[in-house]
């Protein structure tokens, strides 16, 4: 998807996380509540992460560490969404304990396995820590999202967010397979998984 976006001789990538972010703006100005702020504030600092994660020419030459630094700006994105789905889930009374929490535990289980048989099989265990990291932080955000869906279940935006966070788990579990497995087949499908996850996640808020 990021290629229909290199406007302006920028990365498609950039481009398209700039106009996620507008949005997010947009609505949090329209309907201004602390949680319409807190999900801007999330896709805001996704946004900064995707800048960091472009290769782009100038930044690579000021900062040695681009993946780092855009992965931690990921890490503090997620704990925003997880605040926001989770003043959400307080405001319709629902428990955090539900089968949702049950479902995230499950999908964090088995990626936690699957990628640390990939990175042993492959040899490519010097990123697994940070990996590990990062899908603990992911995991506590798709924890309270399914949480929060699942006591809303019949509510059409909560189903919307569901998908949204299962897309975009999706699209960092093909990055994973990338640094643990040098699997790249799939890396096509992120530029689609990860802008209708943060998408749905916006609207859903």
């Amino acid at each position: 998807m990021d290629r229909y976006f290199r406007w302006f001789g920028l990365p498609g990538s950039v481009v398209l996380t700039s106009l996620m972010s507008a949005l997010a703006l947009v609505l949090a100005l329209c309907d201004s509540t602390p949680v319409r702020w807190l999900c801007f504030a999330a896709m805001a600092l996704s946004s900064v992460g995707d800048v960091f994660l472009a290769h782009l020419t100038k930044l690579n030459t000021r900062f040695r560490s681009c993946f780092l630094i855009g992965t931690v700006f990921f890490m503090a994105a997620h704990i925003f969404y997880c605040l926001c789905y989770n003043m959400k889930l307080q405001a319709v009374g629902g428990s955090l304990w539900n089968p949702g929490t049950a479902i995230a535990g499950i999908i964090g289980i088995s990626a936690a396995i699957g990628l640390l048989l990939l990175g042993l099989k492959s040899g490519r265990t010097q990123k697994l820590p940070l990996i590990f990291v990062y899908l603990a932080v992911i995991l506590l955000n798709c924890t309270v999202v399914l949480s929060y869906a699942w006591a809303q279940r019949t509510q059409f935006s909560a189903v919307c967010a569901a998908v949204g966070m299962i897309s975009f788990l999706l699209s960092d579990l093909i990055i994973g397979l990338s640094l643990a497995g040098g699997i790249h087949r799939f890396d096509r499908l992120t530029w689609w998984l990860y802008p209708i996850g943060q998408i749905l996640l916006i609207l859903s808020a």
